[in-house]
């Protein structure tokens, strides 16, 4: 994880991304991942505003 991910997971909007998620579970993840998509979330990008 680079320092720019990091410090956007650190934000508040980060923070209510992280406690919104679920436990993980390696049966759910491509599921998950398309969801957070849908909703703009990228892994390559800073958490929506």
């Amino acid at each position: 994880m680079d320092a720019a991910a990091a410090h956007a997971l650190m934000s508040d909007e980060g923070r209510e991304l992280l406690a919104s998620l679920p436990p993980y579970d390696e049966k759910n993840a491509v599921a998950l991942t398309s969801r957070l998509r849908d909703r703009d979330y990228s892994p390559n990008s800073s958490p929506p505003r």
